[in-house]
Parts: structure tokens; sequence; C-alpha cells
């Protein structure tokens, strides 16, 4: 009886599929590398566009999400403040943007939409060993991503809640910085140096009554200080005459 090839052996084992080592590599891709067809997609994780990364349990991300809202249009578009928002993680910051804007619609203060600024990178090499293995190297990638709202019409108390309460009520990983605009009337650099100007004229008026205090003082204290001397002299020429007299009585 002849054995069986090889080939007819290893046809009867059943060929091993690499189709979940596929789907769960799938994280990796690129948005601008295509995808293949035959590869099923998971139905529990979704991409960010932004970001091309895995977002997870989009369904409950679905409820963590604020409702759709459109800001107050103003009245007449004076800028009073801009707030921007950074984050290393961009649901966390698509999420305070999002509070932020309902937070502003709630207290009638006129807002623009979230506008994406461009996105920073940053990119680090790390030693692995500083001793044999200097060479062997590893990277890292730090990405930024940025936001930014623009206020308009609003007084500066209600700007200042509005903060106040951003700041009390924020994600943490999440920097906010607000740049506030003030307006003044026409000649208020006028008034700014006359005011100067009397504080000035003050403070030199009172540096001189200073100064000749002190002065009277130091003269004062010379003055005292000379009649002292004075007085000393005399005594020690009493001193020195009703010596002489007593040598001379001797005599």
């Amino acid at each position: 009886m002849a054995l069986p090839s090889a080939r007819s052996a290893l046809a009867a084992f059943p060929r091993l599929t690499i189709s979940n080592a596929v789907a769960s590599s799938s994280r990796y891709f690129s948005s601008s590398s295509p995808r293949p067809a035959s590869v099923p997609t998971p139905t529990t994780v979704s991409e960010d566009r932004e970001t091309a990364l895995p977002v997870p349990f989009p369904k409950i991300n679905k409820y963590l999400s604020f409702p759709k809202v459109t800001p107050h249009r103003p009245t007449h578009g004076v800028h009073v403040a801009t707030l921007h928002l950074q984050s290393y993680q961009s649901y966390n910051l698509d999420l305070t943007t999002q509070f932020a804007v309902h937070s502003a619609h709630s207290l009638n203060i006129p807002t623009s939409l979230p506008a994406f600024l461009p996105r920073e990178r940053s990119l680090y090499t790390v030693l692995k060993s500083p001793f044999v293995k200097k060479k062997a190297q590893e990277n890292f990638e730090r990405r930024t991503h940025k936001r930014a709202i623009k206020v308009f019409d609003s007084t500066k108390e209600a700007v200042d809640l509005w903060l106040r309460y951003l700041r009390q009520n924020g994600l943490p990983g999440v920097g906010m910085k607000a740049y506030i605009h003030e307006y003044v009337e026409v000649g208020f650099g006028k008034k700014e140096q006359q005011e100067l100007g009397q504080q000035q004229q003050v403070l030199s008026e009172k540096k001189i009554q200073d100064a000749a205090q002190d002065l009277v003082k130091a003269l004062s204290a010379e003055s005292e200080q000379a009649e002292g001397n004075a007085l000393s002299e005399g005594k020690d020429v009493n001193a020195e005459s009703a010596v002489n007299e007593a040598a001379k009585e001797k005599s």
C-alpha cells in the first residue's frame, strides 16, 4: 500500500483563516489608505474622522454628547472675548466645547460655533539604554487639539460669570484661556494723562515736603551736636585754667 503524498496530507487539514487578525489590526489603518472590502468591520467600534482612532462604545457616546443648538446671533457684532481650548484628547475637548456653547446659550450670550484651530504635533526621541544600546532609540508623538469660541455683545459681568462656570465644571485634561477685550470712550488717553500728571504733581510736592523735613531734622541735629561740642570744649578750658591756678598757688 502506497503512502499518501505530503500535498494530499496537508490538504486534508482545514486551512486557518486570518480574518480575525486583520479585523483586530484594522484600528491601525489610516484614513487615507483604502480598506479592503473583504475585511469585516467591527460593529462595536467606530472611528473618528480627525484622529482615525477607534471610538469605544459609540452607543454610550451618543448619550454623553449634547444636543445640537444654534447660538444666539450677535446684534451689534462687538467682539468682547475669545475662549481658547486645547487638549491632548479630542473627545474631552469636543465635549467641553459643546458644554461651553450650551452654557453661553443658556446665559443669553451670543457666541460663534467652535472653530477648529490647526493641530499641533510634537515628536520626541528617547534613548532605550544609555550605555551599550545607546543607538537604540524610541520615537513618541503627541498631538494637541485646539478649539476657539468668540463672544459678542455681552457685558463684562456676564462673561466673568460664564468663565467661572466653565472653570468650576470643566473636564480634567482640557486647558482654557480667555482673551477679554474692553472698550472705552474716545479721549480716554487724555484723561489718563491728566490723572497721571496730577498724581505725579502730588507725589512731587510730598517728596519736596519730606525732603525739607529731613533737611530741618539734619540741621537741628548738627546744631545740637555743635552746641554739645562747644560745651565740652568750655568745660575742658575751665578745667585747664583751674589746674594752672592751683599750680601757681603752690609755687
